[in-house]
Parts: C-alpha cells; structure tokens; sequence
C-alpha cells in the first residue's frame, strides 16, 4: 500500500489560488462556485488525458469536448433551485444544465 499525506487547509487554499486567481484574498466564494470550478478542472485534465492517450492509439477525435469522463457522467444533470421569499410569499424555481446555472442570491 502507498502512505498517503493529507493536506491541509492552507495547502489547499494555496493550490487553489495558483490555478485560480479569483481566489486569492478574502472575497466571499459559495460552495456551488467551488464544487463547479473543483469539478470543471478534475474533468478538464481526465478529458486531457483520455484524450491523449487515445491520440497515442492512434484514434482520431472529431469533437474533444463530447469526450465524457467519469466527472461528466456522474454529475450531468440539471439543477432545480426553489427560493422562498417569506415577506412576499413568493417561491421562485430555476431549472436548468447544472454546469452552467447560476443562482440567485436574495
């Protein structure tokens, strides 16, 4: 077996910061953003590498961004976002791609 490390937090936030600027300081990010941007980048480098080694094969590719890996087929999907607006009583939904919904905040 391989002794893993952990990492911590700080080490974390500095990986981060370097792949993603908009990071760096203390402006408030939510978690959805984070998730996407985590999820977006593990997929990127899986397409990347598919795409690459599938290229050493021989195999030619029409359209790279079709090219599905393990992060595209488990979360594709869509978003349904319900908001309660108690003062209102009004509940407003958005539904739509999950990779590319943006949620209001109230």
């Amino acid at each position: 077996k391989k002794n893993r490390d952990s990492i911590s937090p700080a080490d974390l936030y500095t990986i981060v910061c370097k792949i993603k600027p908009r990071y760096k300081g203390f402006h408030q990010h939510d978690a959805q953003e984070f998730l996407m941007f985590t999820l977006d980048t593990l997929h990127s480098e899986l397409r990347d590498e598919k795409i690459r080694k599938l290229t050493e094969r021989g195999t030619e590719i029409e359209n790279p961004n079709k090219i599905d890996t393990l992060v595209s087929v488990i979360f594709r999907g869509t978003l349904l976002s319900e908001t309660f607006i108690g003062c209102l009583n009004i509940m407003i939904g958005k539904h739509g791609n999950a990779a590319t919904k943006h949620l209001d905040v109230f």
